[in-house]
């Protein structure tokens, strides 16, 4: 692989951990999400509805981020090398 593409994926990489990094931060804010849901009246029906509706998104794209993040490292760590043959 030219080195170019290399660092091309390297960058990716990076950038796609530091956005993972953010999950740390998102654990912190449903800790404090648990907080308000306790207070007499924080939610209509309506807004139940809506927050229910929203944390089941949230738990499908974690459940699934997490999944191919899996298999991306399990299927990264199998690639073999394939050096190309040397001229002549």
């Amino acid at each position: 692989m030219p080195k170019d593409h290399a660092d091309e994926l390297k960058g990716k990489i990076t950038e796609l951990r530091e956005i993972m990094d953010g999950f740390g931060e998102a654990k912190r804010d449903l800790n404090q999400v648990l907080k308000f849901i306790h207070q007499p009246g924080w939610t209509t029906p309506a807004e139940f509805a809506l927050v229910e509706a929203v944390l089941s998104a949230e738990k499908k794209y974690a459940l699934a981020t997490l999944q191919l993040n899996k298999a991306f490292v399990s299927a990264a760590s199998r690639v073999e090398l394939n050096p190309q043959p040397l001229p002549p």
